[in-house]
């Protein structure tokens, strides 16, 4: 075991050996290869990366607990899928008459945390990798208005609509206080008529009072002439039809006013219904009104919710402008220089290798 320690120890440093008696064999062409990648990596055309970041616009939406929340138009995640799946090259191409074989791929992506959508593309002609970007950027936001505009429509149509329900709402108010004023003029006539109702039937009742004390007065006459006849006075017969016809008219003239009592209290009685009718007719509109001005309230909060929810619409923003990152993408001259090296190290240290071990066979031959 320890021999065979010494023999993988002694065959390690044979290889370093060798490689170090080779060293010329191996460094110089490695440096030649590692200058030759160098100056393809300075040859090459670079590519750059030109990216831009936007954010789609917010709005107000109600979940399910009816709490509203900010929400953005259109899902920064799907929308990055969409531009990455190359959904916008062949608008694009169109637009600024590109070759759309030649297009250059368009990435995107959703920005951790954020609702920000960055896309980027790697081309070796920036300007074209600019104007690209900028019509990308341009028909994303023209989206993302768009359905805004959508939604501030929807929500202008809502107020308008909310506004004539406010309107036929105040227009039935003045009818019912028109109705309330026609109604309190009622009930101030029917008052009228029952005063001077009673005013009438308080002189009928002196009257009545006057023509009950006159056929008292009459019968009390008749009783005495009566006693007079039956004592044996002829003359009293004519005196007695006189007195009979008088309380006869009397007992009539007090029977009519007693009708005309009666009639005045039907006026008076009909009156009365007829206030009582108002006044609760005249109460059921005054509560209907009310009903009416909070029902005028609650629209009015809901129209200030509307334009609550209208101000805070915010549309798309280009937070970052198509702009070339700071060095070239590809290529990496440095990389190139280091694989050229590393490449040249490898294969220039295993032919050392290989030529040695020929050079020894050949010496055993």
């Amino acid at each position: 075991m320890i021999h065979e320690e010494q023999d993988e120890e002694i065959s390690i440093f044979d290889y370093l050996s060798i490689l170090w008696k080779r060293k010329w064999l191996i460094l110089i062409p490695t440096l030649v290869l590692a200058a030759a990648a160098g100056i393809v990596g300075f040859v090459i055309t670079p590519v750059w990366e030109v990216d831009a970041i936007i954010q789609p616009g917010f709005y107000l939406f109600s979940d399910n607990a009816g709490q509203y929340r900010e929400t953005p138009v259109s899902e920064p995640f799907r929308m990055a899928v969409q531009i990455s799946q190359q959904s916008f090259n062949r608008l694009i191409a169109s637009e600024l008459k590109l070759d759309e074989r030649r297009f250059p791929e368009l990435f995107a992506e959703n920005i951790k945390n954020t609702y920000f959508i960055r896309t980027w593309l790697r081309v070796t002609d920036i300007d074209r990798g600019t104007k690209i970007l900028i019509s990308l950027l341009q028909h994303l936001k023209a989206e993302f208005d768009g359905k805004l505009d959508m939604e501030v429509k929807r929500l202008e149509t809502q107020i308008f609509e909310q506004e004539n329900t406010i309107k036929d709402k105040r227009a039935e108010i003045v009818l019912l206080e028109i109705q309330k004023t026609k109604s309190l003029a009622q009930i101030a006539s029917e008052e009228t008529i029952i005063k001077i109702s009673e005013e009438r039937r308080q002189n009928i009742s002196v009257e009545m009072a006057s023509a009950k004390t006159r056929t008292d007065a009459l019968e009390e006459q008749l009783k005495k002439a009566i006693e007079t006849q039956q004592k044996g006075s002829d003359a009293i017969s004519l005196g007695l039809l006189l007195y009979s016809s008088q309380i006869q008219s009397n007992i009539q003239y007090y029977n009519l006013l007693d009708e005309k009592m009666n009639a005045e209290k039907v006026l008076q009685e009909n009156s009365r219904l007829k206030i009582k009718s108002t006044t609760e007719d005249s109460k059921e509109n005054d509560a209907h009104i009310g009903i009416l001005k909070n029902e005028i309230d609650n629209i009015g909060n809901a129209i200030k919710l509307i334009l609550e929810r209208k101000a805070r619409i915010k549309y798309a923003e280009v937070i970052k402008d198509p702009s070339v990152s700071d060095h070239p993408m590809a290529p990496r001259k440095a990389m190139y220089i280091l694989w050229g090296g590393l490449i040249g190290l490898s294969v220039f240290s295993l032919a050392a290798l290989f030529l040695e071990r020929r050079d020894k066979y050949r010496s055993r031959s």
